[in-house]
């Protein structure tokens, strides 16, 4: 496999064929003109053309001397994915979850042969599909409950975030995405006996959002999904872990342990 410092202790970071090919995926790491790793960070950083003269062996965010990824580091990891690939013909189909009819980007030299490896991966059963609901699901519901941040800018003085209270609550968005809202002149209530809000929009409005939900579930998967509670949940944790890099990178599922 080559023994590549900088591959061996990146490998421990992305662990598996498939992390990588998500890294590269994502990063383009071999395309850029410096590309290096932190060992403090423990993070892959890159650049572009940099001034002539500038210093690349520290980091530039923590100041620690770094291990550039040069031809050895690609030449390691283009044979640990020959490797892995030779072993596990559905590697780069499942790489390709969460990246729906997305091409890989074009490499130079030793890992040319990943973009065609890629592109022409089958398609895993079921996978791509429920990938892809979840994350209709989840950017709905999230529209509707995640706090919003406003940028004030002042006269003076350096400007501020203002930190803007969610649209309605979790259950609120699932009865309004099931078509549980009130109509005109009704009033919902919680189990505790106080007035749902729904954010203070009027039937018409929670009808419209109601129209749009289904008509696009429709459109994209030829049915309106299940909305259980405690589903749409665990859709939201996972959402908001694949919104990070390094939980995309990894896979992580919905039903993960």
């Amino acid at each position: 496999m080559g023994k590549n410092l900088a591959f061996m202790l990146l490998k421990r970071q992305v662990g598996t064929a498939e992390g990588w090919l998500r890294l590269l995926k994502e990063h383009l790491l071999p395309n850029h003109a410096h590309a290096i790793y932190c060992p403090k960070c423990d993070r892959p950083r890159s650049w572009g053309p940099l001034p002539p003269g500038t210093d690349i062996s520290k980091c530039w965010r923590c100041g620690e001397s770094v291990l550039l990824l040069d031809g050895a580091f690609y030449s390691a990891l283009s044979k640990f994915l020959k490797h892995c690939y030779r072993y596990d013909r559905s590697l780069f189909a499942r790489a390709r979850t969460g990246f729906p009819d997305s091409p890989f980007p074009e490499f130079e030299g030793v890992l040319a042969w990943l973009k065609a490896a890629w592109d022409n991966a089958p398609k895993p059963r079921g996978r791509p599909q429920e990938t892809r609901l979840h994350l209709f699901i989840a950017s709905w519901v999230e529209s509707l409950t995640a706090p919003r941040f406003d940028l004030e800018v002042k006269k003076a003085g350096p400007p501020t975030v203002l930190r803007i209270k969610p649209l309605m609550s979790f259950v609120e968005a699932i009865e309004v995405l099931q078509g549980n809202y009130p109509s005109v002149g009704q009033t919902l209530y919680k189990p505790s006996g106080r007035r749902r809000k729904f954010g203070g929009l009027d039937s018409d409005t929670l009808r419209q959002i109601h129209e749009e939900f289904t008509k696009s579930a429709l459109e994209k998967f030829g049915a309106i999904p299940s909305l259980a509670t405690r589903d749409v949940l665990r859709i939201r944790r996972w959402y908001r872990r694949w919104r990070e890099a390094k939980y995309r990178i990894q896979g992580n599922k919905v039903r993960g342990k």
